[in-house]
């Protein structure tokens, strides 16, 4: 799904996220972040129906200062749920979110990707590891 794909609500919002999370700007005074390819055009699958875990892989490059609270998901999870690829985004259907993240070396390279793991194969290996720390 490209970001243009989004509805105009959400594909604003989505820009205005993505630029924020670039400190660094062009001579042009455009933001390095290009929020065109926040979204690969055609990508997403048929609509998720069951509970998921979602994983937020931020690829950002080694010298620049953020904190992993700092990374906005929100206005992609409501342009998903608005284009029918999630039910909602509440608890119910989102039981867990975790966000890693992965240094790169150019700009070009930062990107960040959405994975959607199955809440019930996730959630007893969670329970395991937790079980492992008592």
């Amino acid at each position: 799904m490209n970001i243009n794909d989004l509805p105009p609500k959400f594909r604003a919002q989505a820009k205005e996220q993505l630029a924020a999370g670039s400190r660094d700007t062009r001579q042009d005074d455009q933001s390095e972040s290009d929020s065109h390819y926040a979204f690969q055009k055609n990508t997403h699958t048929a609509a998720i129906s069951a509970p998921v875990y979602l994983v937020v892989l931020c690829y950002r490059t080694a010298g620049l200062r953020w904190d992993l609270d700092n990374v906005s998901i929100k206005p992609f999870l409501d342009g998903l749920v608005e284009a029918g690829v999630l039910k909602d985004d509440s608890c119910k259907e989102i039981q867990g979110l975790i966000t890693l993240p992965f240094k790169v070396k150019t700009k070009a390279e930062e990107h960040t990707e959405l994975e959607f793991w199955d809440a019930g194969h996730f959630a007893k290996h969670i329970a395991a590891a937790r079980q492992e720390r008592l």
